[in-house]
């Protein structure tokens, strides 16, 4: 998102700044806020939230503190439009804050389908949200079956795909991971499924267990996002860190907090295969060229390139879409790439009615 909302930064006619809030300024998260000053964007922090990452409940009030916050600031600093990415419930009170408020807001990501409850908060903010901005044709034709107004629709591809081919990441980053040149690289990122909270601590162990005696390589594992179970999951990590060491594990782990994007797409690019549920193995890794093991039902619904390996949460399931992945010969076509969502943005902006008119929403059915 960053490259579209610096397309939209440097054209003198907007004022872009970024809502900052949740997870990115909290340190176990990586401290986030930090990549986020970092691209020059003028950003607004808001107060820092207790996000425990335990229970569904608890992520029930994160999000209705969220919303009080965003109202609370737009009401004092309310912008011509709001742009909201993907289906986080962040995503869903700043969408609430918008009609409470009146003001208009779009939507990046709209018509996605993924599974469990990020397809029910996606669809929330596209009835809240007045434009959408679908990644693909699928998703566009999924808006129109929603009832939303295909003239309030326009298909620009995923932002995140922009500059996937001209990062940077650090020098020395291989270095600093202690991953050889002849290495072979798994990176794993694995978020909990809000339903299967209880449950995410045992996913992850067994996906862990699984690459621990059936890759030969580094493993580099990255900290999960803060849905509920993520504390299960973390805690699990924790241990794994000694276990797996004291075991001999074949496999060598490597553990992180966080990655800056760029080296992040530095190690999606580096990797044999990416493992988890994350959905930068759905929409990213293909233009990486970078094969994909796709575990559990975090995304199970998302419309899929060919380089993507679907596995159930069960050792036998991993392994045997781990062989097919770091076997693959096939393309790597992402359908989600529409050119650059970059180069397009700054002209839809500007033809948008951003007049009241728009705030009184109709649907089709």
């Amino acid at each position: 998102m960053e490259r579209t909302l610096r397309a939209l930064d440097i054209e003198p006619s907007f004022d872009v700044s970024v809502l900052a809030m949740g997870q990115h300024l909290d340190p176990r998260y990586g401290n986030t806020i930090e990549d986020i000053e970092a691209s020059g964007l003028a950003v607004h922090r808001l107060p820092a939230l207790d996000m425990p990452g335990e229970t569904g409940a608890e992520m029930g009030h994160v999000v209705a503190t969220a919303m009080q916050q965003i109202i609370d600031h737009f009401s004092n600093d309310a912008p011509d439009i709001v742009l909201l990415l993907g289906d986080r419930g962040e995503m869903v009170a700043a969408g609430m804050a918008c009609v409470f408020l009146g003001i208009v807001s779009a939507h990046f990501h709209g018509g996605d389908r993924s599974g469990t409850v990020d397809d029910q908060f996606r669809r929330v903010i596209t009835s809240l949200a007045h434009y959408h901005f679908p990644a693909n044709d699928a998703a566009r034709d999924r808006l129109i079956a929603m009832g939303e107004d295909p003239l309030t629709i326009r298909t620009l591809g995923a932002p995140g795909l922009d500059g996937l081919t001209t990062f940077k990441a650090e020098p020395d980053i291989a270095d600093t991971l202690g991953i050889a040149p002849d290495d072979k690289v798994a990176t794993v990122v694995f978020h909990p499924v809000v339903q299967d909270a209880h449950d995410a601590a045992n996913q992850a162990q067994t996906l862990i267990e699984t690459l621990s005696v059936g890759f030969s390589g580094k493993v580099v594992v990255l900290a999960p996002n803060s849905d509920a179970g993520s504390a299960g999951i973390a805690r699990y990590f924790e241990t794994a860190r000694q276990t797996l060491a004291d075991a001999g594990s074949k496999a060598q782990f490597i553990w992180l907090t966080h990655l800056a994007r760029d080296n992040y797409l530095w190690l999606i690019q580096r990797s044999d295969v990416l493992v988890g549920n994350s959905s930068s193995g759905i929409i990213e890794a293909a233009t990486l060229r970078t094969p994909v093991v796709n575990i559990g039902d975090r995304q199970n619904a998302r419309d899929r390139n060919d380089s993507v390996f679907d596995a159930a949460v069960d050792k036998t399931a991993i392994a045997d879409a781990l062989k097919q992945s770091l076997s693959y010969d096939g393309n790597f076509d992402n359908q989600y790439d529409h050119g650059g969502c970059a180069s397009r943005i700054v002209e839809v902006i500007k033809s948008l009615d951003l007049s009241r008119n728009v705030l009184k929403k109709n649907f089709s059915h």
